[in-house]
């Protein structure tokens, strides 16, 4: 039996729920006043040009201090700048080989997930960004995924290192606007966007894709899982979560898979909630994915038992009482079906290998799997997702960029949804 560690202490834990980002914090306190600066958050996301000579002081400043790959103590002994870049890059093409099935564990698994625990749903649900415009939140996760593993992304103005900043201002935002909206939240949960809410959604996109894939009859050796674990583990700590200013510190990201298991186990112990009739806004964000993921099919397939495709990937992901404590079905595999969805990924998994022997050098895979997922985001937002701090903080909700295809969610199911329990109207 392993021994614990801190991960498993719940007064370590209970402490980094006592922790926002004091800097972005501080930041986003002088922007109380500011004008708009959408327009200077896209040009971070479109470009590397530096900021414009009349960029605020706060945000300047702010970019300034966190612009550089942490230089993380642990490693300075081996890397002399602090990072390990061979690794980061086999981390960044381990997610891109197997990109499909990583994308469909992130929206049967890791969203599903943290919709069990409250703390997560009660600021997800503070938008209704899910509810009434389902496929915005699902791409801007897509985008974020795809600008953490992209090629490069940890390189100077590197696309991980502009959406770490930009999720750390987004982040200081929520949590100025809850207290008002939400003033029962602090005393019950802790900070709004804390570090260890905010790590456990890390541990979505970097633990819980790897243990995704054994379940649908995948696997990813020990070590490329551990590279792809550290990609992650550098952004979180990009991301601002350190101890208070200490942007090269990360004793508070769990160091290897070890622990990141043992984190998330404590994780769920400690906020999910086995009773969906206590968890009213996770339900309802889970039932949404679930539509979302079924109004994927094509117009033509939008019926039993295809449609049932969805619950059953989710059901072998998160398994029967994961999907029970979200209030949905659970679905049992039931072949030919399964086996048509199933073996579609094994084909997709045989193509790659095949190119890779064709491809030693990975270009051609690289560039498609990247482009398949950039499809993706372009498709619903007519270009990237950018982060923005609006006008007034309390615009700040709305998140990301009004898509192309508006309210494709009213197309599809004839007219807008009722409200989610507690929503803003």
């Amino acid at each position: 039996m392993t021994a614990s560690t801190r991960w498993s202490d719940d007064t370590f834990l209970d402490s980094l729920r006592l922790h926002g980002d004091a800097r972005a914090d501080a930041c986003v306190a002088e922007l109380n006043t500011s004008s708009d600066f959408a327009a200077l958050f896209k040009q971070m996301t479109y470009n590397n040009a530096p900021l414009p000579p009349e960029t605020p002081r706060p945000i300047a400043e702010f970019c300034a201090a966190t612009a550089a790959c942490p230089r993380l103590e642990t490693d300075l002994a081996a890397h002399p700048d602090g990072v390990d870049r061979a690794r980061l890059e086999r981390g960044e093409v381990v997610f891109l080989n197997r990109s499909t099935q990583f994308c469909l564990i992130l929206l049967a698994k890791s969203l599903p997930e943290g919709y069990s625990a409250p703390c997560l749903g009660e600021i997800l649900s503070l938008s209704g960004e899910l509810h009434h415009h389902p496929y915005r939140r699902i791409v801007g996760v897509v985008q974020l995924v795809v600008n953490v593993c992209a090629k490069g992304g940890f390189e100077p103005d590197g696309k991980a290192l502009v959406t770490a900043q930009q999720a750390r201002l987004l982040h200081a935002g929520i949590r100025r606007i809850v207290p008002p909206r939400l003033p029962h939240y602090e005393a019950k949960y802790g900070k709004p966007v804390n570090l260890e809410d905010m790590l456990a959604t890390i541990m979505g996109f970097s633990l819980l894709l790897i243990e995704g894939m054994p379940k649908l009859g995948h696997t990813v050796t020990e070590p490329h899982a551990e590279d792809l674990y550290y990609v992650w583990r550098v952004f979180a700590v990009a991301m601002g979560i350190h101890p208070p200013y200490e942007e090269n510190n990360g004793e508070w990201v769990p160091a290897n898979l070890t622990e990141a298991r043992e984190f998330y186990q404590s994780y769920q112990r400690r906020h999910y909630e086995p009773d969906p009739s206590k968890n009213p806004h996770g339900v309802a964000l889970a039932r949404d994915n679930h539509q979302m993921l079924i109004d994927l099919l094509p117009k033509g397939l939008r019926f039993p038992p295809f449609t049932n495709l969805s619950g059953g990937f989710m059901t072998q992901l998160i398994g029967h009482e994961g999907c029970e404590r979200l209030g949905i079905k659970p679905i049992p595999s039931v072949p030919p079906f399964s086996w048509l969805a199933y073996g579609s990924l094994g084909l997709l998994m045989w193509v790659g290998r095949v190119w890779d022997r064709l491809d030693p050098n990975g270009t051609l895979h690289y560039r498609l799997d990247e482009l398949v997922l950039q499809k993706m985001v372009t498709k619903e937002y007519g270009g990237a997702v950018t982060f923005k701090i609006p006008r007034n903080l309390q615009q700040v909700r709305e998140l990301v960029e009004q898509p192309v295809q508006a309210r494709r969610d009213d197309d599809v199911t004839g007219g807008p949804r009722m409200p989610r329990p507690g929503a803003p109207q």
